[in-house]
């Protein structure tokens, strides 16, 4: 037992260097399936259709065993506000979005194009600012919910091999209640990783062959397989965890013309102001979620993800809510 409980701890990523950011929306799940797989909770409390980071009675439910399991309880403390906020959690406006009369295939190759005729600055800096919704539940089964301020990150790759991790407080987002929020330019982590010691879930080499790049993807997803949202959501984690180079991003576009639940959403402008297209998905967990990655029309760079709730069995959020998104600075 303590073997699949290691091997899906591992695949939620705790250890990521990145540790001090809100969890993904893998993360959450599997760590929402670990806590529910204990035969004495199952009564308790109703399996969750969505990602939580779960909490029953005011007290975070525990797992124990391990000390990889207990750096899984230690993340989630850390990133959840411990009041409760109103019935209906603000969350960030949607992104307006312009319709686009073209099909996935056709315009991801023009996209393609535009990223091999596009010299972007070369470097080994990720920076992202990104925001999270985390979701509680009391004792009595009610939904409460808490937002995690938005966070400037900034990973460094340096010549050596060491890491530097910088993680500062954002802007908020527009109408965004700033009570008890971190004051913006807080720094709220600043940590070095000597060489081998940044544990990326991307340890090998991305593929520069599209033909590769699906298995790349599930392999890190510790599948065989992914949806089209599951690759949205694997692209988002190597984006914040790999500096890509021009024929690495070429070839995960290319590959994404492949990729059967894609849709085009339309035209956007991202929350950095930049213009873009973003390519949708539906069928990570279907009828709850909408995935969308944004590429950039000008560069043909991926500039964004954002996570949308679409669903409509939840009282803390209105269907058609933005739980989670991710925005390069590239």
């Amino acid at each position: 037992m303590m073997d699949e409980v290691e091997r899906r701890i591992r695949a939620a990523r705790p250890l990521s260097g990145n540790r001090y950011q809100p969890l993904s929306d893998r993360a959450k799940r599997e760590l929402a399936d670990l806590l529910l797989s204990n035969p004495d909770r199952r009564s308790a409390i109703r399996r969750p259709r969505r990602p939580a980071n779960r909490r029953r009675g005011g007290q975070l439910l525990r797992i124990v065993g391990s000390a990889a399991a207990a750096l899984v309880v230690l993340g989630t403390v850390m990133i959840s506000v411990l009041h409760q906020t109103p019935a209906v959690a603000m969350t960030p406006p949607l992104l307006e979005t312009t319709s686009v009369d073209e099909t996935v295939p056709a315009l991801l190759e023009d996209l393609e194009q535009k990223r091999r005729d596009v010299e972007l600055p070369s470097g080994n800096t990720i920076r992202a600012q990104t925001w999270s919704l985390n979701t509680t539940v009391d004792a009595k089964g009610n939904i409460t919910s808490s937002t995690v301020e938005p966070q400037w990150n900034e990973t460094m790759f340096e010549k050596d091999g060491s890491v530097r991790s910088l993680v500062v407080a954002a802007d908020p987002f527009p109408g965004e209640d700033t009570e008890g929020l971190t004051k913006t330019g807080t720094v709220l982590a600043d940590e070095s990783y000597a060489r081998g010691e940044y544990a990326s879930p991307f340890a090998e080499p991305v593929p520069t062959d599209p033909a590769l790049i699906g298995s790349y993807l599930a392999r890190a997803a510790g599948k065989d397989s992914l949806t089209a949202g599951e690759t949205i959501i694997e692209i988002s984690g190597l984006l914040s965890n790999v500096p890509l180079d021009k024929g690495q991003e070429i070839a995960i576009l290319s590959y994404l013309r492949t990729v059967r639940g894609l849709t085009v959403a339309g035209a956007v402008t991202d929350r950095l102001g930049r213009v873009g297209v973003a390519l949708k998905a539906t069928d990570r967990e279907p009828g709850e979620l909408e995935d969308l990655l944004i590429i950039s029309t000008e560069t043909g760079a991926i500039i964004a993800s954002e996570t949308i709730y679409i669903g409509s069995d939840r009282t803390d959020i209105r269907s058609l809510s933005v739980i989670d998104y991710t925005v390069w600075e590239r």
